[in-house]
């Protein structure tokens, strides 16, 4: 799958954090600063309880305004 991040604002000072959690088991997180599509491939063979998590860092630890995760190609087999 590839992940980025939705914002109306010319730049952000944020990166969305995506962790994928298989059967409450951690199996991988990556960091898509803003304006950048990252991808991330990971088995989940034999997972039946799969979640994806989301939140946001920078060098602010509190930060308001909204973002929206973008998802596209995700495949589960």
């Amino acid at each position: 799958m590839r992940l980025g991040q939705s914002d109306d604002s010319p730049s952000s000072a944020v990166d969305l954090n995506v962790t994928l959690v298989g059967n409450g088991k951690y199996i991988d997180t990556i960091r898509v600063p803003f304006n950048k599509i990252r991808g991330l491939q990971a088995s989940v063979a034999d997972v039946n309880a799969l979640m994806l998590q989301f939140w946001v860092s920078g060098e602010d630890c509190s930060y308001s305004d909204r973002i929206e995760a973008v998802l596209m190609g995700l495949r589960v087999e």
